[in-house]
């Protein structure tokens, strides 16, 4: 049992990988990732990674990725954090154009376009 035990701990402490960039809709896609760290979990890497990303397929399609939604899950028992942002390619020139307003909830933010 104590071997089962030294053999798993290492993968507690590992953040499980993306599936990849999804498209949602008409120039929308979405990229989410969630952390077998549990209450371990580093949250700043578990976004930035999912950010980074999101803006890695953009540039390989010489765009930007312009946020539309994101949404953050916490910790909690029986339940893994994870991130999930949703986005639109935009060109270079125009990214940023838009009014955006952020929801009163801390974890979730909408842009309206």
């Amino acid at each position: 049992m104590k071997l089962v035990v030294l053999i798993c701990l290492p993968f507690l402490f590992v953040s499980c990988e993306s599936p990849g960039v999804l498209q949602t809709g008409p120039n929308q896609f979405m990229v989410s990732r969630m952390s077998a760290a549990g209450a371990f979990a580093n949250r700043t890497k578990l976004k930035y990674d999912v950010i980074r990303e999101a803006n890695d397929f953009a540039a390989s399609k010489g765009k930007m990725a312009e946020g539309i939604v994101w949404n953050e899950t916490l910790a909690a028992p029986g339940q893994l954090p994870s991130f999930e942002y949703q986005f639109r390619l935009v060109n270079r020139d125009s990214a940023g154009s838009g009014r955006q307003a952020v929801s009163s909830s801390a974890t979730h933010i909408e842009i309206d376009r």
